[in-house]
């Protein structure tokens, strides 16, 4: 087995040849293992949790007029595919969803969130939940409603 000795320009040469691979060969490398990107990581709920906005306590309050007990928050109703309903009486199978961001581009604006949110709500019909919808500007109509249901059972 013989043993290459590189003279100093030889050497030089070949770290520059070398070099200039390296530059190129991230941009092959990416087109060629596209996708094996890293996924984005997921993102995080900046929201704070439903018990604490404003129409919270305006719903609760028109609500305990009526005798009807607070709703819970936030309560996951299908465990596979982690839906949660915004408030909900757990016993009376009722739930409320509140959709904001109407005006101003919000995610229930959007043609795909909104086929996501049709799917979730056309479910939960389907295990018996029964389903109110409102915006925040109606939480007088959203109090109503819900008590017309809690005490009207069919």
């Amino acid at each position: 087995m013989s043993h290459l000795v590189w003279t100093p320009a030889q050497l030089a040469d070949f770290k520059v040849r070398q070099h200039r691979e390296d530059m190129l060969r991230p941009a092959i490398v990416a087109t060629v293992n596209a996708s094996d990107k890293p996924k984005k990581p997921a993102r995080k709920r900046n929201r704070a949790p439903k018990a604490t906005v404003p129409y919270f306590q305006a719903l609760c309050a028109l609500l305990r007029e009526s005798g009807v007990p607070e709703p819970a928050c936030e309560w996951q109703f299908d465990p596979q595919r982690r839906w949660r309903f915004d408030f909900c009486w757990v016993s009376n199978r009722i739930a409320l969803e509140i959709n904001g961001g109407l005006f101003s581009d919000g995610r229930h604006t959007r043609g795909a969130a909104l086929l996501k949110e049709y799917e979730k709500i056309n479910a939960a019909v389907l295990q018996g939940w029964r389903v109110l919808t409102f915006s925040p500007q109606q939480i007088p109509q959203a109090a109503e409603a819900v008590r017309t249901l809690y005490w009207h059972q069919p």
